[in-house]
């Protein structure tokens, strides 16, 4: 099944039987026909997004105070992404331009991003309040604002839903400043990250 739906977006739905039990395929593309896009197993997102807010939709996905995520899958659950945004923002910071390719392996996220401000391959754990570990080309942080960078369904997430981190770069910048390579591992702690282990090293130190 084909259809179009409000605001450009384009979907190709099927099922199948399987040995297990039907089995359903599902493929959204954001701003243009889903053509050649592969069947998969599960739900699947294409296309580009001028700007999408991860912090509110985390907010609003998440299961409310003392009750715990359901632990069996839907029939239809998102299994992956190739997504092009405009504007993301996570953990309180835009980020331009950024291509996504990942893909769910059991609980956790993998694959890789691209924009002028991060590149590489990256892993995420959802569990709890997250944890990523990624190994990258470039890394330039920029100081986190206030705003939104839409669409967003609800306040943005709060500081407390900072994720756990484990990241290495090759080139690292923070405020417009070339520090050098990164080696960083942080842990939440309340609005903040408890550093555990930060290695800043360039050839000119």
């Amino acid at each position: 099944t084909v259809a179009r739906l409000e605001g450009g977006v384009h979907a190709r739905i099927g099922r199948r039987e399987a040995e297990d039990g039907e089995r359903w395929n599902a493929a959204l593309k954001f701003g243009a026909p889903v053509a050649r896009e592969p069947v998969r197993d599960g739900l699947w997102l294409y296309g580009d997004i001028a700007r999408f807010d991860l912090d509110a939709w985390r907010e609003a996905l998440a299961p409310p105070p003392g009750v715990k995520a359901p632990t069996i899958p839907a029939a239809l659950e998102l299994r992956g992404l190739d997504m092009r945004f405009g504007r993301l923002r996570y953990t309180g910071r835009d980020f331009l331009a950024m291509s996504a390719r990942l893909q769910r392996e059991g609980a956790e996220w993998r694959g890789t991003l691209a924009s002028p401000a991060i590149a590489g391959d990256v892993i995420f754990d959802p569990a709890g309040r997250g944890r990523i570990v990624a190994r990258l080309e470039r890394f330039l942080l920029a100081a986190g604002t206030t705003g939104a960078a839409g669409p967003e369904p609800a306040v943005a997430a709060s500081e407390e839903d900072l994720p756990a981190l484990d990241i290495t770069a090759k080139r690292f910048e923070f405020r417009g400043r070339w520090l050098g390579s990164l080696d960083l591992v942080a842990r939440p702690d309340g609005g903040e990250w408890r550093i555990d282990k930060l290695d800043i090293a360039n050839d000119h130190a």
